[in-house]
């Protein structure tokens, strides 16, 4: 939670350095961030990669994901696509037309996370 007043970018990268999972809800409108490709996906594809935090995922509509580099802090270039979606579908949330298949999703995204913090 960033408070009315708070340095923003302080307290996203003090998360950000203590985070051992990811979600990311990626849409076109995320990867077109350049604070989030220059930045927060940098930190957490190196986490990723260092410290075996792990990198959560899921389309939310359709986006240029296999074909959006993001360079690591130590210059590795890492593709989103890299990393198994949630589900193991790029079939974009908003294209599920079924909320059965939308919440199986969501629940899947939950065992997950679960998963993520047992093994630890």
């Amino acid at each position: 939670m960033i408070n009315a007043g708070d340095k923003w970018k302080d307290e996203i990268h003090q998360h950000m350095a203590t985070a051992r999972v990811a979600v990311l809800m990626v849409s076109q409108y995320f990867l077109d961030s350049r604070f989030i490709l220059e930045v927060e996906l940098p930190e957490l594809l190196q986490a990723a990669e260092d410290e075996n935090a792990t990198i959560l995922w899921i389309l939310i509509s359709d986006a240029q994901v296999k074909d959006t580099l993001i360079t690591s802090n130590k210059g590795n270039k890492i593709c989103i696509t890299d990393y198994q979606a949630v589900g193991g579908s790029l079939k974009p949330l908003q294209n599920m037309t079924k909320k059965a298949e939308r919440i199986q999703l969501y629940n899947k995204l939950c065992e997950e996370i679960k998963r993520c913090f047992m093994v630890r």
